[in-house]
């Protein structure tokens, strides 16, 4: 073979691999941006979400509690006004959470139309400042109800946190495996280059001897 002839299937082979590493880059790189966007556009959502039900809980419980130590009329309308703010939020997220089809959420809305059927006999008592049975049905028949909602919210906010430490990590696991590769394929290229430079040389200076 003529040394033009080794001199293009050198150049040939190196721009060859070169479209590869280029084409496996874009690849990699289409890949990690994918699971990025999987993380930013659905799981980080779906985690604030499901804070957002936790903290509504928590906080429709707290005011129902705040609501027993009150005594006038305003401050009594007032808690009732924000419960009913955060019970309006919490049916939002649970219809939500039910559109995506969770296989666990009909018990879960059973059971909070169980604790605001409750709920109304509390505000009757609380309101009529009958303070002992209003506490008595509070940490009585609607315990259970709050503990399996708060529960459930929990649950949520653990599982969200899981799926994006999943996500996180085979992006992570996507980055290392293409950073290998590109490292493995770019020694293996200038090895090449080495190798038919040498065979180059040897070719050029052997007439010159």
């Amino acid at each position: 073979m003529s040394i033009k002839k080794r001199l293009l299937a050198t150049l040939g082979i190196l721009f060859l691999i070169m479209i590869g590493i280029s084409l496996f880059s874009v690849l990699m790189l289409n890949l990690v941006n994918q699971q990025s966007t999987v993380i930013a556009v659905e799981l980080i959502p779906d985690l604030n979400n499901a804070q957002d039900l936790n903290f509504d809980v928590a906080r429709y419980r707290s005011t129902e509690f705040k609501h027993i130590v009150l005594t006038t009329d305003k401050d009594m309308t007032d808690a009732e006004t924000q419960m009913d703010k955060y019970q309006k939020l919490v049916d939002e997220k649970l219809q939500a959470i039910k559109s995506e089809g969770d296989p666990g959420i009909d018990e879960t809305i059973a059971n909070w139309e169980k604790y605001k059927t409750l709920h109304t006999q509390f505000i009757a008592l609380s309101r009529s400042l009958d303070s002992d049975s209003a506490i008595k049905l509070m940490m009585g028949d609607m315990k259970p109800l709050y503990d399996s909602l708060a529960k459930y919210a929990q649950d949520r906010v653990d599982n969200e946190n899981l799926n994006i430490q999943n996500a996180s990590k085979e992006g992570d696991m996507q980055y290392l495996q293409s950073l290998y590769i590109l490292i493995i394929t770019s020694v293996i290229a200038i090895g090449i280059g080495v190798f038919m430079g040498s065979v180059l040389l040897r070719a050029i200076m052997k007439p010159l001897k």
